[in-house]
């Protein structure tokens, strides 16, 4: 048996200078945390799996050599790799804006 966090982790830890394995474990540790999925029993699925199921559905949708699936057409291919299906899979987490970023000057006054 394979939890859906530790596949995750497992493969976040095995490819770590990959950027795009790290962007798909954090969407979907998101998606983990805030959906309390953790603990999903996913077999022998892996990140790599899905990121292969992301890069396969990309390749369809190529245009002059270059295809690619927004983050969260991601998410909803690879928690449908790990056979997660349903509500609360098509939506990647918020992402800040401008309005919630930090202004340094105000937080550290004028040093």
């Amino acid at each position: 048996m394979s939890l859906l966090i530790d596949a995750i982790r497992d493969g976040m830890a095995k490819e770590h200078e990959d950027p795009a394995m790290a962007q798909l474990g954090e969407l979907l540790t998101d998606w983990v945390t805030r959906n309390h999925a953790g603990e999903r029993d996913v077999g022998n699925k892996t990140l790599s799996g899905a990121m292969s199921a992301m890069r396969t559905e990309a390749q369809k949708r190529q245009k002059g050599g270059c295809g690619c699936v927004s983050d969260a057409e991601g998410l909803k291919i690879a928690l449908g790799y790990f056979g997660i299906t349903g509500e609360g899979t098509a939506s990647a987490p918020a992402r800040p804006t401008a309005a919630d970023a930090l202004d340094l000057d105000t937080l550290l006054g004028k040093l």
